[in-house]
C-alpha cells in the first residue's frame, strides 16, 4: 500500500475534517478519504497526549512530587499509579 501524501493544519479542528468527509460521502469523491483519515488520526492523537499531559501535570500537583525529599523511585510510583486511574 503506497503513503498517502497529507498535511495537517493546527488551525483546523477534528470537525473540520469531519465535515469534509461528509462531503465525500454526499458527492461520492472518495479521492481524498485515506487522506482525511490520517488528519482526524493525527488531530486525535495529539488531542490524547495532551489529555494525558494533563492528567500528568494533575498528579505532579496533587502528590506534591516538586518536593525535593521525593525520591526517583517514588516519583515514578506516583506517575505510574496517576496514569492508571
Amino acid at each position: 500500500m503506497s503513503r498517502v501524501p497529507f498535511t495537517v493544519n493546527v488551525e483546523e479542528y477534528v470537525c473540520t475534517e469531519l465535515s469534509r468527509m461528509r462531503t465525500m460521502r454526499d458527492t461520492h469523491d472518495y479521492s481524498g478519504l485515506l487522506a482525511s483519515i490520517e488528519r482526524v488520526q493525527q488531530h486525535v492523537n495529539r488531542m490524547e497526549t495532551a489529555l494525558y499531559a494533563n492528567e500528568s501535570l494533575k498528579n505532579v500537583c496533587k502528590n506534591n512530587v516538586n518536593d525535593k525529599k521525593v525520591t526517583d523511585k517514588k516519583f515514578r510510583a506516583i506517575m505510574k499509579d496517576g496514569l492508571k486511574e
